[in-house]
């Protein structure tokens, strides 16, 4: 059970981090996501889980992907790494990996 606290904690510390970095006040991302200043902030001290909704509402808020909430700094760093291999690639192949792309959104959005 130890475990799942801090994961709890850890995610509450990760939301807390990308509102803090982005600027935001607490009341806005709440408001944003639809639920009170309150729980909003039980779930960045840890306190409360956020459910699959809230959660995705908070991210969408923040405007961040849910991916780095839960991950934290571990994700910014992976984003890092792609977006300096994608500064060394040529237009010919930066083109091709849009292509691609595009075809992954689209056949996910089916």
């Amino acid at each position: 059970m130890k475990s799942s606290n801090v994961r709890i904690s850890s995610l509450g510390a990760n939301i807390k981090a990308a509102r803090s970095v982005l600027g935001f006040y607490q009341k806005e991302i709440a408001e944003s996501a639809g639920i009170s200043l309150s729980h909003y902030s039980q779930i960045e001290s840890g306190k409360r889980l956020p459910s699959l909704e809230v959660f995705i509402n908070i991210s969408e808020a923040l405007k961040v992907s849910p991916d780095s909430l839960v991950y934290g700094e571990r994700m910014a760093t992976r984003q890092d790494a792609i977006l300096q291999m994608l500064a060394d690639l040529s237009d010919a192949e930066l083109l091709r990996i849009d292509r691609l792309l595009h075809a992954i959104t689209q056949s996910n959005m089916s």
